[in-house]
C-alpha cells in the first residue's frame, strides 16, 4: 500500500517537475543570444578538409553530422531534424524554435514518466510484473535511504518527492543515449529550474515544520548563550548566503558532468564520420559506442548525488529534536540487538 501511494505521488511530482523545467527554462531560452545554432554544412566540410578528406551530404542526412549549439558539438536530435523540414535553417524562426529544444525534451521526460507511473499504478497486482517490481525497487531503495537519514515518519513522507527527483533526472540524463535524443540536463538553465523547485520546497518545509520563528532561529545558528547571540547576525548572513548557493551548486555540478559526457559522445561520433569520409560512406564508425556505458554510469551517479543532496537539505530543515529522538531510538535498537546477539 505504501509503495502504491508512492507511485501515485511519483507521477504527480514528475509532471510538476517537467512543467517547472519548461516554464522556467523557456523564458530564459528566449532571452538567450541568437548565436545559438547548428554548425553549418560548410564548417563540417572545412573540418574534414583539414584532414584531407570531404564529407558527403548523404552523411548529414543520415544523422551522422553533429551540430554546434552554444559553441559546442552535440549529436543531432529529432526536434531539429524535423524542424528543417518545415523551417529553413538559419532563419530567425528556426533559431526561435531551436531555443526551446531543451525545454521540449525536459517536458517529454516528465510526460513519459507520468505515463509509465500511471500505467504501473493502474495495473498493480499482488504478483507484480517486471516493470512494477523495478519501480517498487527504486521507490523502496530511495525510501530506505530517506528513512536512514530522516527517520521512518519523515523518510516515508518525503520519499515521493526525492524519488521523483531521482527518476526525472535519470530519465533526462539518459535521453542522449536514445537515438536522436538530447539530455536537457546538459544545459544550466534546465538544471537551475529543478534546483529552484528543490530550493522552494526546502524553504517551505522549514517554515511549515519550524514556524517562522523557528525558521529564522535556525538561520541564526540556534544560539544558546551570549556568545551565540553575538555571533548570530554573522551566522544568519552565512546561512542565508549558503541557502542561495545550494541551487547554483546543484545546477553547475549536474551541468558540468552531463555536458562533458554529451561532448565526449559527440566528438567521438564526429571522428567516426571523419574516419570513413574517404570512402564516401553514408555511415561512420561508431567510435562513441564504448562511452555509452560510461554515460549510463555517470547519468545514474549524478541523479543519485542530486537526490541525496536534496535529502540532506530537507533533513537539515527538520526540527532537530525529532532527529535526536530518531538517533536515540536507533542507538537503543542497535544496543539491544548487540546484547541479544551476545
Amino acid at each position: 500500500m505504501q509503495t502504491a501511494w508512492s507511485l501515485r505521488s511519483l507521477f504527480t511530482w514528475a509532471l510538476l517537475l517537467g512543467l517547472a523545467a519548461f516554464v522556467v527554462s523557456a523564458p530564459a531560452a528566449v532571452a538567450a543570444p541568437e548565436g545559438h545554432g547548428t554548425v553549418a554544412t560548410e564548417e563540417v566540410h572545412a573540418t574534414a578538409s583539414a584532414h584531407g578528406e570531404e564529407i558527403a551530404h548523404g552523411e548529414e542526412a543520415s544523422g551522422a553530422e553533429e551540430h554546434e549549439a552554444g559553441g559546442h558539438l552535440e549529436l543531432p536530435n529529432l526536434l531539429l531534424i524535423l524542424l528543417t523540414f518545415f523551417i529553413e535553417e538559419g532563419t530567425p524562426a528556426y533559431h526561435y524554435v531551436e531555443m526551446f529544444e531543451n525545454s521540449f525534451f525536459a517536458l517529454v521526460a516528465g510526460l513519459f514518466l507520468c505515463w509509465v507511473a500511471m500505467g504501473i499504478y493502474r495495473r498493480r497486482q499482488m504478483l507484480p510484473g517486471r516493470l512494477q517490481v523495478f519501480a517498487e525497487m527504486i521507490v523502496e531503495w530511495i525510501e530506505s535511504l530517506a528513512i536512514s537519514m530522516m527517520g521512518e515518519k519523515d523518510g516515508r513522507k518525503y520519499t515521493p518527492f526525492i524519488a521523483s527527483i531521482f527518476v526525472y533526472l535519470a530519465a533526462m540524463n539518459y535521453f542522449v543515449l536514445v537515438p536522436l535524443g538530447k539530455s536537457p540536463t546538459s544545459t544550466f538553465i534546465n538544471n537551475i529550474s529543478i534546483a529552484l523547485v528543490v530550493f522552494v520546497y526546502v524553504q517551505y518545509t522549514g517554515i511549515r515544520r519550524n514556524g517562522i520563528g523557528g525558521y529564522l532561529y535556525h538561520f541564526a545558528g540556534q544560539p544558546k548563550d551570549l556568545v551565540g547571540w553575538l555571533l548570530s547576525p554573522l551566522l544568519f548572513f552565512l546561512e542565508v548566503f549558503g541557502e542561495f548557493v545550494k541551487p547554483i551548486s546543484l545546477s553547475f555540478r549536474l551541468f558540468g558532468n552531463i555536458f562533458g559526457e554529451d561532448m565526449l559522445l559527440a566528438v567521438f561520433a564526429f571522428l567516426g564520420v571523419v574516419v570513413m569520409s574517404w570512402a564516401n560512406s553514408p555511415v561512420g564508425i561508431p567510435l562513441h559506442l564504448p562511452f555509452y556505458f560510461l554515460a549510463m554510469l555517470l547519468g545514474l551517479i549524478q541523479a543519485l548525488v542530486f537526490s541525496l543532496l536534496t535529502m540532506v537539505y530537507i533533513a537539515l530543515m527538520l526540527p532537530h529534536g525529532e532527529h535526536a529522538e530518531h538517533t536515540e531510538h536507533t542507538e537503543h535498537v542497535e544496543h539491544e540487538s548487540v546484547q541479544q546477539a551476545g
